[in-house]
């Protein structure tokens, strides 16, 4: 009952995006609201909703053997079930719903990342891009990033880097750069850790992408803190506050999303004081959209001999979708995709 304004974010996000995640405590209705909303929507889908329950399932092992047996294939000869799921799905158009893998996350990020990359790749086969799978790939790589896999991340999204580049798609590559910089400012690449997510703010800007904008800059707040400019990093702070509600419910209750920010503004607090960081947020907060961006774009106003940056990959079991998505917490609450 209700979740009228659920159910139509769930389809919006459909449209536009080949992953999508749904999180929340046990028994609140995921499994119940994605089986209404498959419902709802099955007839954008040619080939139809189908449903792979994996709850009750005790071993991660057997999972592509589970989701052949729920989309019914039979195959009665010696290939593995993957290869026998890819080629089934290959030229299909369906919603495939993978409720209850909490405790399979793990093995299911490597199934979808699996299924994506091998969608992204016909899309070359056939001469086409496809901005909705390039996009999977990019939602995929933030969750395994925020899952501490920096490393995988880099490499899925150096590749869809690479067809963004060689069919024009900027939009998608704007997250990509996202992604990348956040592993590079992870990794202790100065060099990188700037210049990746100024050209990804530059084509947030162009395309007006509240979403990429207040994401990149709260980590380009961040970076010009590294660069020893805590007052800029502070001014930075106040137009992407001021973004926040026009794209949504506040970091989609993800606490990955809001790391920069939270570190960038306790640090420059302890760096300022607490009187001096208002103020300059305040003043940030006042600034037209065109002159936010050209400050953050120009970098640190007074740069200073960088303090040495102390990172570490993001931690398993941090605390913590739309475009992208990332679930709250994957050790503490269920999951279905």
């Amino acid at each position: 009952m209700g979740r009228h304004e659920e159910l139509a974010e769930l389809g919006r996000l459909l449209m536009c995006a080949r992953l999508v995640t749904m999180t929340g405590v046990g028994g609140v209705g995921k499994t119940r609201f994605a089986l209404h909303a498959a419902g709802v929507l099955q007839e954008r889908y040619a080939d139809g909703v189908w449903l792979a329950e994996l709850s009750a399932l005790p071993d991660p092992e057997l999972l592509e053997h589970a989701v052949v047996e729920e989309l019914g294939l039979t195959d009665h000869t010696t290939r593995p079930p993957r290869e026998v799921l890819l080629e089934h799905l290959a030229g299909r158009e369906l919603l495939l719903v993978l409720d209850g893998f909490e405790h399979l996350v793990d093995s299911c990020a490597d199934l979808v990342r699996e299924l994506l990359r091998e969608a992204l790749l016909r899309y070359r086969e056939i001469g086409e891009l496809n901005s909705n799978a390039l996009m999977g790939q990019v939602e995929l790589a933030m969750a395994v990033a925020f899952r501490g896999d920096l490393a995988q991340a880099v490499l899925i999204c150096e590749e869809v880097t690479e067809a963004c580049e060689d069919h024009g798609e900027r939009w998608t590559l704007a997250y990509a750069l996202y992604v990348l910089a956040y592993a590079a400012r992870a990794h202790g690449r100065p060099e990188r850790t700037r210049e990746l997510p100024v050209e990804c703010l530059a084509i947030d800007h162009t395309f007006h992408d509240l979403l990429g904008l207040v994401l990149t800059l709260e980590l380009l707040a961040l970076v010009t803190l590294d660069q020893g400019d805590p007052a800029e990093a502070a001014v930075l702070q106040g137009p992407a506050e001021r973004i926040w509600p026009s794209v949504g419910l506040p970091l989609f209750g993800s606490a990955y999303y809001s790391e920069p920010h939270t570190l960038c503004e306790k640090q420059a607090r302890e760096r300022l004081g607490d009187g001096t960081y208002e103020k300059l947020r305040h003043e940030g907060a006042g600034l037209a959209m065109d002159t936010a961006v050209a400050r953050a774009l120009a970098g640190p106003t007074h740069p200073v001999l960088p303090r040495p940056c102390a990172v570490s990959p993001p931690r398993k079991n941090a605390p913590h979708t739309r475009e992208p998505a990332a679930s709250r917490s994957v050790r503490s609450e269920e999951t279905t995709g």
